[in-house]
């Protein structure tokens, strides 16, 4: 759903400049995963007027050679500029690892990680959208059965 929406606010408004912003890590995974429709289809296309920023993630630098070389799509598109590196410090948590530690919670104590991540209202809300949780915890047990 988020990519849908993003599609259509690209789409809406044609004269923004929009950056899709990821982690490292996420980044790097992109080719291994197959990300072409994303990266090429969606993000990629010029009606979109969208490039990637990333924030580099501890003990996760790009290595190209590993990361983008080896698929052909990934490697053009970098040596084009679409994927920048921010200047700004990244946060070392991941989202994902967020989500992943919330549809863990039994709802009365969070990883310590997740209490510093989010805020308080953040947190609330969350705890209190079923949906959400639902959904964040399909997204674990994907991940799990993945590794």
């Amino acid at each position: 759903m988020d990519l849908a929406a993003f599609i259509w606010l690209f789409r809406a408004n044609p004269k923004v400049r929009w950056r899709y912003l990821v982690g490292s890590d996420k980044l790097s995974e992109y080719g291994r995963k197959g990300e072409h429709d994303l990266i090429v289809k969606t993000l990629g296309d010029a009606r979109a007027n969208a490039h990637i920023l990333y924030f580099e993630r501890h003990c996760k630098a790009i290595d190209v050679e590993r990361d983008i070389s080896p698929y052909d799509w990934m490697l053009a598109r970098w040596k084009t500029g679409f994927f920048e590196k921010s200047q700004l410090p990244s946060f070392q948590i991941s989202a994902s690892a967020v989500r992943a530690a919330l549809a863990e919670s039994d709802g009365k104590t969070e990883k310590a990680v997740v209490a510093n991540a989010l805020p308080p209202a953040v947190l609330k809300f969350i705890r209190g959208n079923n949906d959400m949780l639902s959904s964040y915890s399909r997204e674990a047990a994907l991940k799990r059965s993945k590794e």
